[in-house]
């Protein structure tokens, strides 16, 4: 899900920025004492999640197994989701109009979706910080689209 995207990149970018800004904040408002070690708290522990975040998307896979489907989101969202409740398998180049029941991985992997899974019956996922949300679909940028789609009807 992050081979084709320019997510490391970006995520790598982002830090460097990141590390730089919290720096240099820091400096510049050093002479305010806590509270300058407290907005550096702040900024170390942005760039801590934003490193988690990077680590997630790459060291936690997609499984297909027998009856069910796991998706990992980085450290966002964990779904699983049985297989007998998938009922369509989109592959889709561009999405125009964004259905909100379909959790949109777009932003959260900075990377466009290749493909949306449509479910029977809607469910309850949980994500970061005890988020809570039901949804009715996912879409999702897979790297090898075709040999996804072969392992889910198999």
């Amino acid at each position: 899900t992050y081979k084709k995207s320019g997510f490391i990149a970006i995520m790598c970018a982002l830090l460097f920025v990141g590390i730089l800004e919290t720096i240099g904040l820091h400096l510049l408002i050093k002479k305010w004492g806590i509270i300058a070690y407290i907005i550096t708290i702040i900024g170390a522990y942005s760039l801590l999640f934003i490193l988690a975040h990077l680590v997630a998307v790459v060291k936690r896979k997609i499984y297909v197994c027998e009856h069910v489907l796991t998706i990992n989101i980085g450290i966002i969202w964990q779904i699983e989701i049985e297989r007998k409740n998938i009922d369509q398998v989109l592959k889709v180049s561009y999405i125009d109009k964004e259905d909100s029941s379909v959790l949109s991985t777009r932003k959260v992997l900075a990377s466009e979706p290749n493909l949306i899974i449509k479910f029977k019956k809607p469910i309850n996922i949980s994500g970061i910080y005890g988020i809570k949300k039901t949804i009715s679909g996912i879409s999702l940028p897979i790297d090898d689209l075709d040999k996804f789609i072969i392992a889910l009807k198999n």
